[in-house]
């Protein structure tokens, strides 16, 4: 608040002039009231009230000149009084203006004013440290689920090699010394036999092709019963994820090419 007194010959004029600021101080609204002294009181002479916004150096040319275009003022008088606006940050609007050394008067350190306009942080700025959160959440998502199918893999391949174990032990030790390795670990014979006793369903048993259900009933059904160990059951989740990687070409069924390529793969890998 701004206090201003006028003297005069036993009656004086004061001024008030009240500035109440927006939190973001872009804009701010000001009273002014000007009233006299008398013999007889206080003498109210004026109110002003207005109301002030904040606006760019654009905004404020391009509504000074309609406002004159409004009031047909003359191209000359515009031009003459548009070059005589003084713009740019740290110009005053009124003369007199207040320099530095007018400032040290009354306050000699120079001390940073406490009304100073709040830190607004861009949008853009936030918009990218948001945009680059989702990504990194996206990539964690990926990065986790890829962690987590070869955990799977991984464990359903250790499952599915115990079961083959338990009922042909050469399969995954390096063909039982016949002499006929294939490079896969294993005798042609022991392959063979070992397809062809999973091969063994209802249907569609001895078609040369092995079906999920006919997978299932084999890594299921454990003749020493070491299956029924939890550690060794197969999960559902974990059979889907080692029938996929079995059955490469996608047909839904195993044949026998595509078997022994993963019996190679899991003597490999252990």
């Amino acid at each position: 608040e701004h206090h201003d007194e006028d003297e005069g010959h036993g009656e004086h004029d004061d001024q008030t002039h009240t500035f109440m600021f927006s939190e973001d101080f872009n804009s701010f609204r000001m009273e002014k009231t000007v009233y006299r002294h008398t013999a007889g009181g206080i003498l109210v002479l004026a109110e002003v009230r207005a109301n002030y916004v904040r606006v760019s150096e654009s905004a404020y040319m391009e509504g000074i000149e309609e406002a004159m275009i409004a009031h047909n003022v003359t191209q000359t008088t515009q031009d003459g009084l548009l070059s005589a606006l003084p713009l740019g940050a740290g110009l005053c609007l009124s003369e007199p203006c207040p320099t530095e050394k007018d400032w040290a008067t009354a306050d000699p350190a120079l001390t940073e004013s406490p009304y100073q306009e709040q830190y607004q942080v861009k949008s853009g700025v936030v918009a990218g440290f948001a945009l680059l959160g989702a990504v990194l959440l996206v990539a964690g998502v990926v990065v986790y689920y890829q962690w987590r199918i070869r955990k799977i893999k991984e464990s359903a391949k250790a499952k599915f090699a115990s079961r083959i174990k338990q009922s042909t032990e050469s399969l995954l030790n390096g063909g039982g010394g016949n002499g006929n390795n294939n490079g896969s670990g294993a005798s042609p014979k022991d392959l063979i036999d070992t397809f062809n006793r999973i091969d063994c369903g209802e249907d569609d048993g001895d078609d040369g092709l092995v079906s999920k259900t006919e997978l299932w009933t084999y890594l299921t059904s454990d003749e020493k019963d070491l299956v029924k160990n939890e550690n060794n059951k197969m999960t559902e989740k974990e059979f889907n994820v080692l029938f996929d990687n079995i059955d490469k070409d996608g047909s839904g069924e195993i044949d026998f090419t595509e078997f022994c390529a993963f019996i190679a793969e899991v003597n490999r890998s252990s």
